[in-house]
């Protein structure tokens, strides 16, 4: 049985976000309480499967919406309804059952939000003086102590000998060195110290030399296994015991018509046709509740086994630190961190096994509280019973422990049952899901599997899986058709890609053996081609427009009926070129119109004013 859960995703359409808005809305207005989102989402997303709206149109009808929203109000409404209260289980345990190591990874980030601030102020904090490092080192004590969970930080006990256990690796050089480190360089060493001294205190707490008890892990690992355990066992047991009277009763009230290949069903007059429907919703209800129980011990049975893994290496670390301390006064540090850092990492992982053992519980006691709210349907099955009497699956199967089916046709094959062949339906008889609409009862391997189109189909008797040759698409529709009238089969039947797979085209009833046809599966794929797996090249000469076109075809067209011709007109191949010159070229020659002369005035003995009447005398130049 694969662990291994398919997660609801919600259609992320706008109309199917208006949708669930609305049907909460409508829910608060009729004053409807402890319903939330996230299960009106998952019955919104299995109701849209019966095509009563097509999801992917962008104009639908008013009414019908209205129509769609006042289904899904009706079964989100009844409360005590075995089919609503089936739902309720598969959203929560859809929601909450998940790997292993994402419980895990949660676990550690509520571990780490705990811390996130005493870490922060460790990793950034400035440190001067004396007393601020004194300061860091209560802090990194602290750490040490919630992240370890060695016990109550407030405890004077717990935070002396973790003090104790720091000082024995960091000195005050060390705690000036840690200060002088970046932020993500102080996250890593943090870690480091953190691992070394918690594997110190538990070598102390080993060797007898700790003034603090910590708790006994793995005995309080053997513990709780076996109380949880211990409870899904009694859970089991009261669910099987209502299965086999439920389905007890189920089968007595039935009778297989091998003639016109159809179930009769034969009700006591105080019974009517919705009590039977009731108590097939309840047998599916419980049903459902089986198989989350038997994933829960399955997971547990892991749990275990990791327990035991991680106990026997716990124990061998210690050992091997005895064996390197024991006497001896001094010892190189590179030889046993490592060991008391591996031996931290032991006992984290044994109190993450802690955690995963009350997430079993919780999940557990979640289920039980749901299914105890469901209409107890005991009584209706009694009257159904009568004089009957309660039969087991094993019994029920013994009965055809000597049969094996004999199949006569060509369209399915019989091979013998191992545990790698996988059955469709989770097992249960191809017959009665199909004729009964939605009957779970068991199929028995041991027969033989039915195999048609590389799917194994158990049966619960041999007979059954020879009507079932003839048609064996009809009947694969009509367990479809089924689960669209009871959605909490879908998830159960593990045929929710079926039914967004496959589609049913009635020409006919199908009832009537009217044939049907497959619709090819198919799905949205993603590719991304190569980037320029080709060489660049850009042809010069290419044109887009279709008239450029046109036009470089008519001149092409008219070239053909041109012919090529040459002329010589002249011999000018005899002629040179001459150079003339119509006037003769200038000598160069340097003009002067006047020479460079001077002037003087003449110089006279008598002044100027003894001789006003005097003519000046006027010097030619040369």
């Amino acid at each position: 049985m694969s662990l291994k859960i398919k997660k609801f995703q919600l259609n992320s359409s706008n109309l199917t976000k208006n949708i669930v808005r609305e049907i909460i809305r409508e829910l608060d207005d009729q004053n409807i309480k402890g319903i939330e989102k996230s299960f009106v989402e998952y019955v919104v997303d299995l109701m849209a499967l019966n095509n009563t709206i097509d999801f992917n149109k962008s104009i639908i009808n008013r009414s019908v919406i209205e129509e769609f929203i006042e289904k899904c109000n009706q079964k989100i409404c009844d409360q005590s309804s075995p089919s609503t209260v089936a739902l309720k289980m598969q959203a929560y345990f859809f929601e909450n059952f998940i790997d292993r190591d994402e419980i895990i990874t949660n676990y550690m980030k509520q571990m780490m939000a705990k811390t996130a601030t005493i870490k922060k102020e460790i990793t950034e904090a400035e440190v001067v003086t004396r007393d601020d490092q004194d300061e860091l080192i209560k802090k990194i004590i602290i750490d040490i102590i919630t992240k370890s969970s060695l016990g109550n930080p407030n405890d004077s006990l717990i935070l002396t000998e973790t003090s104790n256990a720091l000082h024995s690796v960091m000195s005050r050089v060390d705690i000036e060195n840690f200060i002088m480190l970046s932020k993500n360089d102080r996250v890593n060493s943090l870690i480091e110290i953190r691992e070394i001294v918690t594997g110190i205190i538990l070598f102390n707490q080993d060797a007898g030399n700790s003034s603090i008890t910590l708790m006994e892990l793995p005995q309080i690992l053997e513990q709780s296994y076996e109380s949880t355990k211990s409870i899904l066992q009694i859970t089991l047991c009261e669910i099987i015991d209502r299965i086999n009277l439920l389905t007890s009763a189920i089968s007595s009230a039935i009778s297989n018509d091998f003639k016109n290949r159809q179930i009769i069903v034969l009700l006591p007059q105080n019974v009517t046709a919705e009590d039977f429907e009731t108590v097939k919703s309840s047998l599916i209800m419980n049903r459902q509740h089986e198989i989350f129980t038997r994933k829960l011990s399955e997971f547990l049975e892991n749990v275990k086994f990791d327990i035991d893994k991680n106990n026997h290496r716990y124990n061998e670390i210690l050992k091997l630190i005895h064996e390197t301390v024991q006497f001896r006064t001094a010892i190189p540090t590179e030889k046993v961190f490592p060991k008391f850092a591996e031996l931290s990492k032991c006992w984290s992982r044994l109190q993450n096994n802690i955690y995963l053992l009350s997430e079993i519980n919780q999940i557990n006691n979640q289920l039980l509280q749901l299914s105890e709210k469901a209409l107890c349907c005991d009584e209706i099955a009694y009257k159904l019973l009568g004089d009957s009497v309660i039969e087991t699956d094993e019994e029920r199967a013994g009965r055809f422990k000597d049969k094996k089916i004999l199949l006569l046709g060509e369209k399915c094959t019989v091979q013998p049952y191992n545990k790698k062949i996988k059955l469709e339906y989770y097992g249960f008889c191809t017959w009665m899901l199909s004729q009964g609409r939605g009957i779970l009862i068991p199929g028995i391997p041991d027969i033989g599997v039915v195999t048609f189109k590389n799917a194994n189909y158990g049966f619960c008797a041999p007979d059954l899986a020879l009507m079932f040759e003839d048609t064996p698409q009809k009947h694969m529709y009509k367990i479809i058709e089924a689960a669209k009238n009871r959605i909490e089969l879908i998830r159960l039947l593990d045929i929710y890609d079926h039914m967004k797979s496959f589609e049913v085209h009635h020409k006919g009833s199908i009832s009537e053996g009217v044939s049907t046809d497959l619709v090819k599966q198919t799905s949205e794929q993603e590719v991304q081609t190569e980037l320029h797996p080709i060489p660049y090249y850009k042809d010069e000469r290419y044109m887009w427009n279709i008239w450029d076109i046109r036009k470089k075809a008519i001149q092409l067209a008219n070239l053909r009926k041109c012919s090529t011709r040459s002329a010589q007109t002249m011999i000018s191949y005899q002629k040179f070129n001459v150079n003339t010159q119509a006037n003769r070229s200038k000598m160069s020659a340097n003009s002067q119109t006047k020479n460079e002369s001077c002037s003087n005035t003449p110089i006279y003995g008598r002044s100027f004013e003894d001789d006003l009447s005097s003519c000046l005398e006027v010097t030619k130049l040369q």
